[in-house]
């Protein structure tokens, strides 16, 4: 339950589907600007394999050349380019990215670009969909995430880019 605000006010607890863990696959801080980031490595730089990914970044906006609409792909594939937010009064930004492997039909994605997305309250992460041509691979193995226009930065040096995920 939450409140208007969208501040949780009760919580039910749910079983966890055993032999699942979640865990840091990689953390990247930027040293320049980048307009195109691609993860395809885990910390200690092996390939990796994953059934579900939550990718959070706090984006060190590049004024002089803005972005205002951030892509994420899978294994290639755009699952995720709707989620606009104009960084024109900003100098810091937000991307909360989360996709889940369905057996047989594809994955669920939401993404957001909202200054909370920590808390994952932003009505864009609610309204997760299924992206289907993912399921031509049997796991998550590659994400890039970009400016939609492919020109503008997607962030400078301090940018800060975590993925954990669940491994296959």
């Amino acid at each position: 339950a939450v409140d208007a605000n969208g501040v949780p006010t009760a919580w039910v607890p749910v079983d966890v589907v055993s032999g699942e863990k979640w865990e840091k696959i990689t953390e990247i801080e930027l040293t320049d600007a980048a307009s195109l980031i691609k993860i395809d490595r885990d910390t200690e730089g092996k390939p990796f394999a994953l059934k579900r990914v939550m990718i959070d970044c706090i984006v060190n906006i590049d004024k002089t050349s803005m972005m205002t609409n951030a892509k994420v792909q899978l294994n290639g594939d755009t699952v995720c380019s709707n989620a606009q937010k104009n960084f024109a009064d900003r100098t810091v930004g937000y991307l909360a990215f989360y996709a889940e492997l369905i057996p047989g039909s594809g994955a669920i994605v939401w993404q957001t670009m909202e200054d909370n997305n920590f808390n994952w309250s932003s009505p864009l992460q609610k309204m997760g969909y299924k992206y289907n041509s993912i399921w031509k691979s049997n796991a998550i193995t590659s994400m890039t995430i970009v400016p939609n226009d492919g020109r503008k930065n997607f962030g400078i040096a301090g940018t800060k880019i975590n993925v954990i995920g669940v491994r296959e």
